[in-house]
Formats: C-alpha cells, structure tokens, sequence
C-alpha cells in the first residue's frame, strides 16, 4: 500500500534525463524571462503555450516571490480575486498523482484564477508544472496526512510554513488527490475529528503486489503463483540462481570494474558524476545495469539460507513482502538500504526493472499500477505480470500488518501472523480535502460572487485509470512529461471544462461599471450634480457675504459666525460628493466622515452659541441683572464642542476606520471572447466594523436639532433684528427631515445608501444657504428686519455718532426715554406702564445692549441727560401711536454700538 515514502531523486539534478526515450533537464535555479522560455515553455502557461486564441498567462502564486525582480512580471499575473486562499497540493513521489495534481493546478491557475502550488514534503525538491528552471524532482510522502494537521494550525494559509532548512520544514497542503490508505484508521480518526472530509472516490482502481516479467514467465511459468515460489531446497536454489542481486553504479565502477569505468565496457560509458547517480541502477545510456550473484545467491555455501532477490517498497509504504515471504516460505528477500525491511526507493525500482530488461535478466519487485513504467512495457516481452498470493478474506485483512511495523526493528511486528498473508485486490483509490478549505473558499464571510471555486473543483476532481494510461501514453511521445500533460488538458479541455468547472464560473470584474440603467448608476449621476450645485452655491453665498459684511443685517448676525457656518457647509458638501464617488479609497473614506461630522458642526454649533448668549442676555434682563459677554467667550464655546467631536472623531480613526470594500453580484451576462466568463459587477463603498460610529453621528446630529428647538422656542420673544427663532425652526424642519433620511439609509444596501447619503448631504447643503442666507440678502437694511417693522423710531441720522449716554425720564402719562449719540438725541416713549420697573427695565437693556455690541465698549457707563419736555421727538408705529416699547430703542444703541466696534 501506498502511504508515505521519504524523499527520492528519481531523476538527476544537473544531467539530461532520459525515461522511456523522452528528455528533461534540471539545472540551476534564477532564470530570466527568456531564459525560461528555453528550459519550460510552460511557465507562463499550458493553454497561453498552445491554444492560439489564449493570451492570459496563468496567475502568479507564493513560488513565484522567488523569481529575479521584475522577472516575475513576465511569467505570470496577479490573480482577478486577490481573495482566493491559494491551494496546496500534496503531489507525493509517484507519477499518476504528479499528473492528477499538474492537472488541477493547469485547472485553478488557468481557467479559475486560483492560485495554487504543489507540496513536494521537502524544500529542495521542485515539482512545480510552472517551474522556470524546469525542474522534475520527487520529494518525500514521509508525512503526508501531518500536511492537513499543519495546514489546520495556520488556518488554512500555507505560505506561513514555507521554511528553507529541511530539518525544520513543515509540509502543508489542502488536497491529496491520490491516496491509497483512505480508510486507515488514522484518515478515520481525522475524518471524526473533523479535519478531513470524508474520502471521496478518485475514479480509479489501484492495484499493488508482486510482479514479475513475462520473460521470466517464458522461462518458469509456474514463478505466475505464490505456489511455484513456495517449496523445498529445490526451489530455493533455482530462486537463488534466477534472481540475481542488481548493482548500483557506484559499486559497479568501484567494486568490478576493472576500469573503475574510467573507459566504456558495454555496461558503463563512464563513472557516476554526483552521489545521486552513483545510487542509480539504470541510467539510459550511460549506465545500462549490472545483476551478480553474491553470497547471498550462493546455494552451495549456504544451502539452506540462500536466497534470490526481489526489490521492496520503501518504508513508508505498505504491503508485507517480507511478511509474506516468510510465511509462504519464499526464498526471496529485498537487499536495499531501507532499514530492517531491505526496501529500494521508488525510482530505484524503476531503474531495476529497466536494467533487468536492458541487460536480460530475470527480476521480481513489488509495483504499484496505475504507473508510467506499467504502461509503457505493455505489450512486451518484459511487460508487468502479477504473481498471484492466496486469496484475501476478511480475517486475513483484519491480521495485516500495519505500514508503520513495515520497517520496525522488532522482527515479530514486521513479519505478523500467518493469518495476515494474503493478496492485494484492486480497490478504489480516493481523494482527501481538508475540511476548513470549504470555509475557506466559500465561508458565510465571503461574498457569494467572489467565492473561490477551489473546494468544488477538487472536490469534483476524478481520473480514471484510461486517463492515467492514456496519459503515460502521451508522457513516451512528447519531449518531457510537462509537454505530455500540458497536451494532453488541451485536447480534452472541453469534457475538462464541463466536467470540472462550476456553474457560473470562471468569472471577472466589471469593476466600476453598473448594470445600465441601474439605480446605483443613475443615483451617482445625480451625486455629481447636486454636489457641484451645492458647492455653487457655497461659493457664491461666501462671494456675496464678503462684499456685503458691512450691512446691518449681517452685522447683526455676527459676521465671523456666518462664514463658520459655511465652513461647515462647505465641509459637508465636500462629505458628500466624497461619499458619492463610485470607487472610494481608504482615505477618501476616511476624510468624509471627518468632513460631513465637523461640517454639521461647524454648520450649526455657532448658530447655537450666538443664539443662546442673546438669550442669556434678554433672560438677563428681564431679571434686571447685569450681565457682560466677551466675544472669546462666544468663540471657546464654539471651540470645546468642536474639540469634543474631534476627539470622537479621533477615536473612531484609530480604533474602527471606515475602510474601502465591495459590494459584488454575479450577472446574468458574460464576456464575448474565448474565456466566457461570467461578468461581476462591483459596487464599492466606505464601512467600518462596527455601525456604532455611524449611528453616534446621526445621534450628534439629533442632538444639535434638538438643542437648536429649544433655543429657537426660548427667543421668540427676542426683537427681530436679533431673534433667528423663525430662521432656525425652518432649519431645524430641513434637517430633521435629512437625518430622518440618513437613518432610513441603512435599510438599503451600500451601492444605494452611499449615493443616497450624498444626495442628502448635498441636498441638505443646498436647503440651509436657501432658508438662513437668502432671506438676509433680501432683508431691509435701512431697519435690519426682513420686511417692515410693526414699530420703528423716526428722524434718526446716527451714522456719525461717537459717543453715547443714555437715560431714563418718566412724566405723569407714562416714562419716556432718552438717548444722546453726539449731538443727536432718541427718545422712545411708552404709555400706561409701571414707572419704577420700566426705569430699572430700560436702564438694564441698555446696558446689556452696550455689553453684546463689543466687548471693548463695556466699561462705558451711560449717564443721565437733561430732562426733556413731552414736545420731544416721539415714536411712530403701525397705528401711529406711541406704544414703541423701551427695548427699540435699546436695539438702536446696540446697532450703533456695532457700528462703532466694527470702526
């Protein structure tokens, strides 16, 4: 049985190769572009090399790091789904699974942009089909199934175990397309453990056992069953005579040539040149092999102990020759340097049945088909014969030894019981995959459109035996095996295409390009519209604001608060075509969300302030305290929550950034070329782990509509040309609405949100310049209110005043007030109201008045005229009478009082 071996050259490493006639090279490794055309002309692709109309090269994989600079740019392309684990497949040390595996690596490279590589088990051996020095070296099967286990402990990423030493190297692989041990008790207990899938079948029948040439059959037809090698002296001497002892080169040229093959002798051209060739038995055309007759075929010394030979399997294979011979008292033994069993490596027992035909010798091994060197002595004279053992039954198979007692030092668990000897039968070879591959290609966390098609490929994979055979076939009349094989998947690409290929697959980006028509393209169209209208529009409020600083109106609304408000605009319009763009990066995600919450912010956070310090002031008044403001006080208000936020904003940058990510969907339409690939279009779009960022905006955002309601309420009662109560409930209804829509957002997906949130924002923008700016560059200036005033004071000309002092008179009918602006006087008049309080009321506004206009000003005291007769100027109002209550006049100080600190 086929289980582990350990690592054997079959092949030299520096010399032209020949098996059956056909040639390869293995040379030294960093190659140029053009160099490895030479050595592999595959290297860029089996189907690139030889289907005409095939222009992509395969995708590059882990091996290819390895390549000289920019080189590997000219073997191979990143693959279109950078997402795909990249597969490993264990190709163990034998043909027909080295060809299984080149087979599905042409398939996932090629055809499905999988990237994939095979485990040799040993470092220095190379079996890769896109190898650009050509290599073609087995490595070891020692450890196969500690492959899965390892694999397991990096989750799946085995390029976290490529290592250089050999002695700390760890084999890693997802799939073993070949296994002859499926149902050991060690596969079970890893399918229980759920490390493996359970064994699927590969399609074939693998049949191992004794086998022997039909030329020796010729000779001694009985040598066909286990009984014509099983007998007395008589049959142990003819063994002895017939099966000789092969020769290895090395030992050849040392020990019997006379030459030490320094000169052709008909059986070496020359000596062995690495130690690698001087372990060969057979190497075509310089070597042709050598049987002797040793002492241990010596039957007259030993008549009793002599033995003929016959090679073994090496130790990490199966069977039980030894076992077997022993029993059926066989007088045949394996002399390699195996340890205990005797067993010859794989190759080796290749190069003996070739040297036996070469030189015509008699020769018994133990083989394993399906196997090129099976194949390609069919028909022959030497072709394989299969010595039939006793029949196996079920209590037969129960007492085998197990392949790990195979080279034990106990002889009592290598030889076994009696009852353990019995043939093989043909039995169905299988497949084994790691488990967590299916996680690993098309988990829950993977989009369904960008799942890798790996685990049902190899999960569908099967070969048959006339596959195999037919590939052996091709393997003797092409130049190297990669030619065989390459060929081979093209002229049967189609049945390969429908048999292995998934539905829908393969498949390729239209990346940026929505369906036509589609609601996420037309909502991107309207992004850039109304992005670029509301930036418009910002620019031009901000052009029009400056040159009219100077009118009262905006005076009055504190002209340093306006441009932060369109700051803040201006942040969140930039948010918002940020938040549109069809294919966002790392850092435009990142800058819209610092734009859109410090904008909302800047945007209204001023307004509040400047909102609640007048209403601070009039609370203040209607108290009758005094209260001075400082404009650094208005200006560290507005600071500390934008600091806040910051802060916040901060947090959300270090801890859970907005990052790019795709939205994918697999379409009904597909390329019009020679791949028919099914077409995924890519919606991308900005998101962070956590939705907690996002909702703590809109929530931020509630908070200032919020705040904005209750100030707005709390100043109603404050005279127009300060009152923004009306401004701010029509903003507060505006912005409310958008938040409303922000949060049904997130009930849509991300290729209809992410433009859906920028046409609020944008929207949003554009709503505020309307409701709050428009109305003040239309506003009356010559009063400071939007439309006529229900009150106003007549006879006024202030525009020259330099000084002010006020006071308050009362006469019979009711208190009268007077203010002096340099020569000019005001006097408001207002009937049937309590003296006292209107005395102490009026005084108290005007000196707030005096305090919000500058704070430069607040150390000026204003100081009682001369009284007045009731033939002073009087008030005018809506029904002409003098009602003009004592705070219009208040507000008259208060705008020369701005008027002089903005001088």
């Amino acid at each position: 049985m086929r289980t582990t071996m350990r690592r054997e050259k079959l092949f030299s490493v520096q010399y032209a190769l020949k098996l059956f006639g056909l040639l390869w090279w293995s040379g030294p490794r960093g190659v140029e572009a053009d160099e490895t055309a030479a050595k592999n002309p595959f290297a860029r692709g089996c189907l690139q090399s030889k289907v005409e109309e095939w222009t992509k090269w395969r995708v590059c994989n882990s091996d290819d790091d390895d390549l000289i600079g920019a080189e590997q740019n000219h073997l191979c392309r990143p693959s279109e789904f950078p997402q795909h684990v990249e597969v490993r497949i264990k190709c163990q040390d034998w043909e027909s699974v080295l060809f299984g595996s080149w087979v599905l690596q042409i398939i996932l490279s090629e055809l499905l942009e999988v990237p994939t590589t095979l485990e040799t088990g040993d470092p220095a051996a190379v079996m890769q089909f896109y190898n650009a020095d050509n290599r073609f070296e087995f490595g070891t099967s020692a450890n196969n199934f500690a492959a899965f286990v390892n694999a397991k402990a990096v989750h799946g990423d085995c390029r976290k175990l490529q290592q250089p030493a050999n002695d700390t190297y760890l084999n890693c692989a997802h799939v073993i397309p070949e296994v002859w041990t499926a149902r050991s008790t060690t596969v079970q207990g890893m399918i229980r453990d759920g490390l493996l899938d359970p064994p699927a079948a590969l399609g074939a029948l693998g049949t191992e056992g004794l086998y022997v040439p039909k030329f020796t059959l010729d000779v001694d037809p009985s040598l066909a069953s286990w009984m014509g090698l099983s007998g007395d002296d008589a049959v142990r001497h003819k063994l002895a005579r017939m099966f000789l002892r092969p020769t290895k080169w090395g030992e050849y040229c040392n020990d019997i040539s006379p030459t030490k093959c320094q000169f052709p002798d008909g059986v070496a051209e020359r000596p062995p040149a690495t130690e690698d060739e001087r372990t060969m038995l057979f190497h075509d055309g310089v070597y042709w092999g050598h049987f002797r007759n040793t002492t241990q075929n010596d039957c007259q010394q030993f008549p009793q102990n002599c033995t003929g030979h016959i090679g073994d399997f090496p130790c990490g294979w199966g069977g039980s020759l030894e076992a077997t011979c022993h029993h059926l008292n066989i007088a045949l033994e394996s002399n390699g340097d195996e340890p205990y069993s005797g067993g010859w490596t794989y190759g080796q027992l290749g190069q003996m049945w070739r040297a036996a035909n070469a030189t015509r010798n008699h020769v018994g091994i133990m083989w394993a088909i399906p196997d090129p060197i099976y194949e390609a002595f069919q028909g022959t004279d030497f072709e394989f014969v299969k010595v039939t053992l006793p029949a196996p039954t079920q209590k037969c198979l129960k007492n085998r030894i197990v392949a790990e007692n195979r080279c034990s030092p106990d002889p009592a668990l290598r030889l076994g019981v009696a009852e353990g000897i019995c043939d093989e039968s043909a039995r169905p070879l299988h497949k084994l995959v790691l488990s967590e591959l299916a996680t690993l290609t098309k988990g829950d966390h993977i989009p369904e459109a960008i799942h890798s098609p790996a685990y049902d490929v190899v999960s569908q994979f099967t070969i048959t035996e006339l596959q195999i055979n037919e590939m052996f076939s091709y393997w003797q009349t092409m130049d190297s095996p990669r030619e065989a094989i390459c060929q081979w998947v093209v002229d049967n690409l189609e049945d390969i295409q429908q048999q292995y290929i998934p539905e829908s697959y393969p498949r390729t980006f239209e990346s940026g390009k929505s369906t036509p028509f589609s609601s996420a393209s037309s909502l991107r169209y309207v992004t850039s519209i109304l992005g670029g209208i509301a930036f418009a529009l910002i620019v031009g409020t901000t052009a029009m604001l400056y040159r009219q600083r100077q009118r009262r109106v905006f005076r009055y609304a504190q002209i340093e608060f306006l441009y932060l408000l369109l700051a803040g605009a201006s942040s969140v319009a930039a948010g918002g075509v940020l938040r549109g763009l069809g294919n966002p990066t790392d850092a435009t995600c990142l800058t819209q969300v610092w734009l859109t919450s410090l904008g909302y912010t800047l945007e209204l956070v001023p307004l509040l302030v400047k909102v609640a310090a007048i209403n601070r002031l009039m609370q203040a008044a209607s108290r009758m305290r005094r209260v001075k403001l400082k404009r650094s006080s208005l200006w560290g208000g507005v600071a500390a929550i934008s600091l806040l936020v910051t802060l916040v904003l901060l947090a959300w940058t270090i801890f859970d950034p907005p990052r790019r990510e795709a939205e994918y969907e697999v379409t009904n339409r597909q390329t019009n070329d020679l791949y028919q690939a099914t077409i995924i279009s890519t919606e991308y779009y900005c998101r962070s782990e956590s939705e907690f960022w996002e909702y703590t905006a809109v929530i931020w955002n509630v908070i200032l509509i919020l705040c904005a309601t209750a100030l707005a309420f709390q100043s109603r009662a404050v005279k127009q040309d300060f009152n923004e109560s009306q401004v701010l409930s029509k903003l507060i209804y505006s912005h409310f609405l958008f938040v409303m829509l922000r949060v049904t957002s997130f009930f849509f997906p991300p290729e209809v949100a992410d433009p859906m949130l920028s046409i609020i924002f944008s929207l949003d923008t554009i709503l505020m310049v309307l409701i709050y700016f428009l109305p003040k560059f239309f506003a009356n200036d010559q009063t400071g209110v939007i439309g006529t005033p229900n009150t106003r004071i007549s006879g006024l000309n202030l525009s020259e005043a330099s000084n002010v002092r006020g006071s308050a008179n009362f006469t019979s009918n009711g208190p009268s007030v007077q203010f002096h602006f340099g020569n000019e006087t005001i006097q408001a008049y207002r009937a049937g109201s309590n003296q006292r309080s209107s005395e102490a009321k009026v005084k108290f506004q005007l000196e707030s008045a005096h305090a919000l206009s500058d704070s430069s000003t607040s150390g000026d005291n204003f100081v009682p005229a001369e009284s007045t007769n009731n033939d002073l100027p009087v008030c005018k109002g809506a029904t002409d009478s003098c009602e003009e209550d004592s705070t219009l006049a208040l507000e008259k100080i208060s705008e020369k009082l701005n008027a002089r600190a903005s001088r």
